[in-house]
């Protein structure tokens, strides 16, 4: 059985801190998602974008909140459908150069995200970014989960040496979303 959650507390990544959605709203998402939408409708007050797994606000894209489905693969979810309405909710955002927001970052990654790492590797570069499988003195980001950075692998370890930011992986998520690399003050681990 899938289950579709939002993150009701956002200043920790802790299980308990994710709500899940009502039978019928779960029902909705699940639909969209499989039938491969960028976005959903889920009400008059909130949207949710399945490309960056977020919940907004209609009224206010800034006001955003991570969701996660859990549960089985998604198995043959078609792929997401392109539509001239596709961004009628979002803000205009400014890109940086051709629309690659992160443009001149190389990231690397460790722990456990919310997709797989060639998934996150394949987001990264066709957002601009490079991504490095190990962390280099090229490296601006280290993605990773407070766990990790709480327990430190060789990854945050070579990070912390190196001096490259820790952030999580809604810093990532943000900053594509936003259209530009974001301070990583709020997501810094």
């Amino acid at each position: 059985m899938v289950k579709w959650s939002w993150k009701s507390d956002l200043r920790t990544d802790e299980s308990w801190c994710w709500t899940p959605y009502s039978k019928a709203e779960a029902t909705k998402i699940e639909r969209a998602y499989q039938a491969g939408e960028k976005k959903l409708v889920l009400s008059k007050k909130y949207h949710i974008d399945f490309k960056n797994m977020i919940q907004h606000r209609a009224d206010d894209y800034s006001r955003q909140r991570d969701i996660k489905r859990e549960g089985p693969a998604a198995g043959s979810r078609k792929a997401p459908r392109d539509s001239d309405s596709d961004s009628s909710d979002a803000p205009p955002v400014k890109k940086t150069k051709a629309g690659k927001p992160l443009k001149g970052c190389v990231i690397s990654m460790t722990g456990t995200l919310s997709e797989t790492r060639a998934q996150i590797a394949t987001f990264i570069e066709d957002n601009g970014g490079e991504f490095s499988k190990n962390v280099t003195n090229r490296c601006t980001h280290l993605v990773t989960t407070p766990s990790e950075a709480a327990c430190p692998t060789d990854k945050v370890f070579d990070a912390n040496k190196k001096g490259v930011p820790l952030v999580s992986e809604k810093w990532l998520r943000r900053s594509v979303a936003l259209g530009v690399p974001q301070p990583i003050g709020p997501y810094k681990l």
